[in-house]
């Protein structure tokens, strides 16, 4: 905590707010600050641990995103700049008032340059240490200011760092997801599971690919395939499940010609998102009710075959969005999961 000598009660509940946050940060479980900081989720653990670190992590961005208001700090003036502002108030004073009484005729002071620069940098030197030994209280509160800046400064960009890091897919899409899964998955079992929340505009995202429906005024293009979410175990009912989401982007980079002449540059993008699931049943415990399966909607493609030990299906929707980046959805996995459970029925 801070000394109280820092003049300002409001002043001190920031410093207090933001070291109680950053304490909160450092009590993480090491998984969950790993979490945050890369961005990313990944390895096997039943699903009640990866719920629970889900719910840290969205607990600890509704705490910050509470606090974010009153937790902003606007750095002091040091106890230097007070001291450098007085010196060039006193030079400001000084020559203002040189020049009412040169410009009046009271006396005339006219020197040469130097001695009039020189009278004028000794007398705003003067000031300046007048003024330094007269507020000393004033310096030191802005000494012990500036100590508290600097020490609480970076406790806070920390702060807002790994809070902008959890992303709104976190509370929006993973952890109803992982809530559903935890439903179906026993204790016992473990899911592997795979979650990135980086930019989709990277190196190793990028694949080489023709764009033959490119019109003519597309110089080039890019596309870029990102597994966004994968999960993969075995239900309670001996099902093996997998599911993935993949965010496919399209980057064309277009130049247009007006029948003036005028040339114009643009970038248009163009976002996919592809849900996969693939559903391997038990002959044991489930029996088709129908040989043929028909997809529901254009966007959605059913795959089936069937073996002594498993029925498989694996269905796919692809949702395209071409304004905005979208976010993945977990209902759309609540659908294509019941599109799979009605084909068949129980033994």
């Amino acid at each position: 905590m801070m000394s109280s000598s820092l003049p300002s009660t409001d002043l001190q509940a920031k410093y207090d707010l933001i070291e109680k946050l950053h304490e909160q940060y450092t009590s993480l479980p090491d998984q969950v600050q790993s979490a945050i900081s890369q961005e990313l989720l990944t390895g096997k653990k039943n699903s009640k641990e990866w719920l629970s670190i889900v719910q840290q992590m969205i607990a600890y961005k509704y705490e910050v995103r509470q606090a974010k208001s009153n937790c902003f700090l606007e750095k002091p003036k040091s106890a230097k700049q007070l001291i450098r502002n007085a010196f060039w108030q006193a030079v400001l004073v000084i020559s203002i008032l040189w020049a009412i009484v040169e410009r009046s005729g009271l006396y005339s002071l006219s020197w040469s340059l130097f001695a009039y620069v020189g009278v004028i940098f000794l007398a705003g030197v003067a000031y300046a240490l007048v003024k330094k030994v007269q507020k000393k209280e004033v310096l030191r509160e802005a000494r012990v200011r500036m100590i508290a800046y600097e020490k609480y400064a970076p406790l806070l960009k920390q702060i807002r760092a790994a809070e902008a890091k959890i992303a709104a897919t976190y509370e929006k899409f993973l952890h109803p997801t992982l809530v559903l899964l935890k439903e179906e998955f026993p204790s016992q079992h473990l899911l592997s599971l795979h979650f990135d929340t980086v930019h989709w505009k990277l190196s190793q995202y990028k694949v080489d690919q023709p764009d033959p429906r490119a019109p003519r005024h597309v110089m080039s293009s890019e596309f870029y395939e990102m597994p966004v979410f994968e999960a993969m175990g075995k239900l309670a009912d001996g099902a093996v499940m997998q599911l993935q989401v993949l965010r496919i982007v399209r980057v064309r980079n277009i130049r247009k010609v007006n029948p003036r002449g005028k040339i114009k540059y643009k970038t248009k993008t163009k976002y996919k998102l592809l849900y996969k699931v693939q559903l391997g049943l038990p002959t044991q415990a489930y029996q088709l009710v129908s040989h043929s399966i028909e997809a529901p909607a254009e966007n959605i493609k059913v795959k089936f075959a069937s073996s002594e030990k498993r029925h498989t299906f694996k269905v796919q929707q692809v949702e395209v969005r071409s304004s905005n980046n979208p976010l993945p959805q977990h209902k759309v996995f609540i659908e294509l999961l019941g599109l799979v459970y009605r084909q068949v029925k129980s033994v």
